[in-house]
């Protein structure tokens, strides 16, 4: 690298009265390098190196305290804390050590032996890191001008400077420019060889596992090809990765049969940890990553139908498996230990090895990957092609795919039919295809979830298409009726239950707003005729609390006309005895005037 070479020029020069910096993003590697390379490097020159971190320092004297010590007592690690606490601040208190520590103490004739020469600066190489690290209260004018004036004008110390020079000019503006013009000479742009530093990274994470090593080192390309989509300069992350493949690596070794879903874990695992670590992902997005290839499929279906002025939108892990090209494999080798280990910070041995004995029991089914197929015909042979069409009619006439997706198979066998790909595609494949949605609403359980949104996409260009998006969205009113019906007719029983918790519960589930004229239109109200005076009760609480006294016209006619029933009810049956009697009266009043103010408030100018 030319910073490299820079940097050595700078160190070899015998005399030197400016100090350099070090430029380059945050986690592109540059304290990597030094460690690695600059302070291997003033060794081999002869020079002594001293690496302090500014990170987390509150004042001036902590950075002076920190240097001399590096230098006094390198090596003396039989130094206790209860000797070197008091060493320290006299340091402090000396900036230029014009005297040296003649009061021993109990270090005995270990400073006795030091002299004055010991502590010349001519031949050490200061590293300073994470200069824009420092909090804004620290005064940079000052600490740039105590480390010339200490280390660099009066012996010629060597001074590298490592930081993001954006943030720090960010923080101190002009008064570190100023300072900057006296102090440093030369500003050393960091441009890493990206691969270059990868493999740097992955040496130190994998070199005490030979087996890891050999096997990411093999798939070298694939993290830097996985970094270059990513757009990202902080290298930090891969650490983040090989932590978790390592912990992969170890539960199921390097064993052939596991070599391509090895390639994939460790390729998921950068991706989590680089989205992860620059904010793209968080812990609420588990439910949502654990089938990436599956949300990449329905959106990337969605965009390919929908108008240009109408594009869906897109996820979160709809945008990361676009970025990084997701394919199907990673549906197949996704395991939720990795996002585990990844976001949470937790890898649970036994759960990663439960979900790989699940997966390899499973491939995917057939007809999701004949579907896949037709996504893309156009890059199909002849064959393929026809095996795919075949296969996904039958699949679809059976009702196995999801409802949303019937129109864009429509649409996809139409363009196939209209260019005459293939000769063997049925007549009437339009009605094969509605057959499937009267079978896929049978066999769907979540039909309520469907999005509707994604359905009207493309809608009025084609009277095939529009007969299937409105043939799904009556399916799925037909089934929000049924929903409503159901959760109504939960709520009437439990009115005249002993259970309050389940009463209360079953109220939260049902659009009180609406209650009346679904009682009424689906003959509902013949229930009430079983209330006990418990139910009227809460009948009454749901007509004078949770709708206040007020309804809708609509809700007023349906009140009025279940009050009529239940007064027929009432004045035909010899069973109720007088209390229960009276309290359906109590009842008929009620829903009689709610009903008329409702009316009276509605002719009103």
């Amino acid at each position: 690298m030319i910073c490299e070479e820079t940097l050595r020029q700078y160190l070899e020069t015998p005399k030197t009265d400016y100090a350099v910096l070090l430029n380059g993003r945050w986690g592109s590697g540059k304290t990597y390098f030094v460690r690695n390379s600059m302070i291997p490097l003033a060794k081999e020159l002869g020079l002594t190196p001293i690496y302090i971190s500014l990170y987390g320092i509150q004042d001036i004297n902590t950075v002076t305290r920190q240097i001399l010590y590096s230098k006094l007592f390198a090596g003396q690690q039989w130094l206790g804390p209860a000797f070197i606490e008091p060493v320290i601040e006299l340091i402090g208190a000396i900036p230029r050590a014009e005297k040296m520590l003649k009061a021993a103490g109990r270090a005995g004739g270990f400073f006795k032996q030091k002299t004055l020469e010991e502590l010349n600066w001519s031949r050490n190489a200061l590293f300073v890191d994470d200069l824009e690290r420092m909090p804004e209260s620290v005064d940079i004018n000052e600490l740039l001008g105590t480390i010339y004036s200490l280390f660099i004008d009066p012996d010629g110390a060597k001074v590298v400077f490592i930081a993001n020079e954006e943030e720090v000019q960010s923080k101190w503006q002009t008064n570190y420019l100023r300072m900057r013009e006296k102090v440093i000479r030369r500003i050393v742009s960091f441009s890493p060889d990206l691969r270059q530093v990868v493999e740097s990274i992955v040496s130190d994470h994998c070199s005490n596992k030979p087996e890891l090593m050999t096997f990411v080192q093999e798939h070298i390309d694939m993290l830097v090809g996985i970094y270059t989509k990513s757009g990202q300069t902080n290298l930090r992350y891969l650490g983040l990765a090989l932590e978790c493949f390592r912990n992969i690596f170890q539960c199921i070794g390097n064993e052939s049969r596991y070599r391509e879903r090895l390639r994939y874990l460790l390729a998921i695992s950068l991706v989590l940890a680089i989205e992860f670590s620059g904010g793209g992902l968080t812990v609420e997005d588990e439910n949502e990553i654990k089938d990436p290839y599956g949300a990449w499929l329905k959106w990337s279906v969605h965009n390919a139908l929908s108008k240009p002025n109408k594009r869906p939108h897109k996820s979160r892990i709809v945008e990361i498996c676009e970025k990084y090209g997701i394919d199907s494999s990673w549906g197949r080798y996704y395991c939720n230990s990795v996002f585990d280990s990844i976001v949470k910070g937790l890898f649970n041995r036994q759960k990663f090895l439960s979900e790989l004995e699940e997966s390899q029991r499973e491939s995917p089914p057939e007809y999701a990957t004949s579907l896949e197929k037709l996504w893309r015909f156009k890059e199909l042979e002849q064959h393929t092609l026809e095996t795919a069409v075949s296969q996904v009619l039958e699949y679809a006439s059976a009702g196995l795919y999801e409802l949303r997706l019937y129109p864009s198979i429509y649409k996809v066998m139409k363009e196939i039919a209209e260019r005459r790909y293939i000769d063997n595609l049925p007549e009437d494949f339009f009605g094969t295809i509605e057959r499937g949605v009267d079978a896929a609403a049978e066999r769907t359980s979540n039909i309520l979830e469907l999005d509707e949104g994604a359905l009207s996409a493309n809608s009025a260009e084609d009277d095939g298409y529009s007969q299937l998006v409105e043939k799904i969205r009556e399916l799925k009113q037909e089934a929000e009726v049924r929903n409503a019906v159901a959760k109504i007719e939960h709520l009437l029983e439990t009115m005249m239950s002993d259970d309050e918790e389940a009463f209360w519960t079953a109220i939260r589930h049902v659009n009180l707003r609406q209650l009346f004229s679904t009682l009424r239109e689906h003959e509902l109200f013949r229930k009430l005729f079983d209330f006990n005076n418990r139910a009227i009760w809460r009948m009454e609480y749901i007509l004078t609390v949770k709708l206040n006294g007020c309804a809708t016209c609509q809700e007023g006619e349906a009140m009025k006309a279940i009050a009529d029933h239940l007064r027929e009810f009432v004045a035909s049956s010899d069973e109720l005895d007088r209390m229960r009697k009276q309290r359906f009266e109590d009842l008929i009043r009620l829903l009689n005037d709610i009903g008329n103010r409702a009316a009276d408030k509605t002719s009103s100018p």
